[in-house]
C-alpha cells in the first residue's frame, strides 16, 4: 500500500525545514502545497525553499508558474496527484507540505463539488466585479451563503467569484457541499505545526527581516520591471503588492515601517491559517518538531509503513 504524509500549518511556523529532515530521514520526495510558492518569479519572499535543497531530495510543484497566471485548486490537485504517483514509481514517499488549506484539502480529500470554470459565467462575474468592484459581490456572496462569506476576507476577489461561480453553476451555496470534505482520496496521515503566538510573530519578524537582506525589494522591482502588473496574482502574495506601492511612492516611509507592515499582514495570513486548520480533522499536532523517532512511533501504526521505502526505525 502507498502513503502519503502530509505537513501543515501557518506561514514561518519551520514546516518546510521539518519535511526536508523527514524526507531524508525517510527517502521521501517534497511536494508543494503553498500557492504562493508556485511563482518562478517570486522566491525570496514566498520562502520558496532554497536550491541546496532540491539538491538532496527531490521537490516538486515549486517556482514554476509564470507571475501572471493562477492555478486553481483543482488543477493543482490533478498536478499534485501526478507528483505523488511520480514520488512512488521512485520507491520514494511523498511528503506534501504548505500552508494553503484549501489546496492541501484538495489534494487529500478531493474537489466536491469537482466543478470546472465556466467561461461565460466567469467573464459575466469578472465584469460585475469590474463596474460594481468585489464589495458587492462579496455582499451578494453575504446573502446567498454567510458561511462561506465568513470564511473570506471580504477584499479577496478571487475567492469571491470562485464561490459566487460555483452558486451559479450548481444553484447550491459552496458551503452546502463541504461535507463532502470528510473522507481522505488518499491513503495519508496529517502532521501539524502550531508554535506558540508570541514564538510564531517572532519567526514572522525574524524571517521578513531575513527575506529584506536577501533581496525582497529587488525581487520585486523586477516583477514591476519586467511588466507584471500589480493586480497580477504574484502580487497577491502576501507583503508583494505593498512593498511595490511603497516602491512606486518613492518610499514615503521608512524601511523599518514598511516592514512593521508586512508583519502585521504575515500575521493576519498566520492567524487566518490557524483558524482554518484548528477545524480539521485528523492531523496530529505539535508545537515544534519533535525528534524522528516520536514521529515515527506515532505514525508507525497508522500508516503500516508501505516497504522498500527505505524508512528505518530505531531499534
Amino acid at each position: 500500500m502507498a502513503w502519503v504524509v502530509f505537513i501543515v500549518g501557518p506561514t514561518a511556523s519551520g514546516k518546510s525545514a521539518w519535511a526536508l529532515d523527514l524526507a531524508v530521514r525517510w527517502n521521501g520526495a517534497i511536494v508543494n502545497a503553498d500557492s504562493r510558492q508556485f511563482y518562478r518569479d517570486a522566491r525570496i519572499g514566498t520562502a520558496c525553499p532554497p536550491v541546496e535543497w532540491f539538491q538532496r531530495v527531490p521537490h516538486r510543484l515549486y517556482a514554476f508558474l509564470p507571475p501572471d497566471r493562477w492555478l486553481s485548486a483543482g488543477t493543482y490537485a490533478g498536478m499534485a496527484w501526478g507528483a505523488i504517483q511520480e514520488c512512488w514509481r521512485l520507491g520514494r514517499l511523498p511528503i506534501v507540505v504548505g500552508g494553503s488549506g484549501l489546496y492541501y484539502r484538495a489534494v487529500r480529500y478531493g474537489l466536491h463539488p469537482p466543478v470546472g470554470a465556466d467561461p461565460a459565467v466567469r467573464r459575466r462575474l469578472e465584469e460585475r466585479c469590474r463596474q460594481e468592484g468585489v464589495a458587492a459581490l462579496y455582499a451578494e456572496l453575504q446573502a446567498v451563503d454567510p458561511a462561506t462569506a465568513r470564511r473570506i476576507h471580504p477584499n479577496d476577489a478571487r475567492r469571491v467569484l470562485r464561490a459566487l461561480e460555483i452558486y451559479y453553476q450548481t444553484g447550491e451555496p459552496p458551503s452546502r457541499w463541504r461535507p463532502g470534505w470528510r473522507h481522505p482520496v488518499l491513503p495519508s496521515a496529517a502532521l501539524g505545526l502550531l508554535p506558540p503566538p508570541d514564538r510564531l510573530q517572532e519567526q514572522i519578524v525574524r524571517r521578513n527581516r531575513a527575506f529584506w537582506s536577501m533581496g525582497w525589494l529587488d525581487e520585486v522591482v523586477r516583477l514591476i520591471e519586467q511588466g507584471v502588473p500589480l493586480d497580477a496574482p504574484v502580487f497577491e502574495s502576501i507583503g508583494y503588492r505593498r512593498i511595490a506601492e511603497w516602491w512606486q511612492a518613492g518610499r514615503p516611509i521608512s524601511e523599518a515601517d514598511l516592514l512593521a507592515q508586512v508583519d502585521r499582514e504575515v500575521w493576519g495570513l498566520a492567524r487566518r491559517q490557524i483558524k482554518w486548520f484548528r477545524r480539521e480533522p485528523d492531523v496530529l499536532w505539535w508545537t515544534e518538531p519533535p525528534p524522528l523517532p516520536v514521529v515515527e512511533r506515532f505514525l508507525r501504526p497508522k500508516l503500516r509503513w508501505p516497504s522498500g521505502l527505505g524508512i528505518g526505525y530505531p531499534s
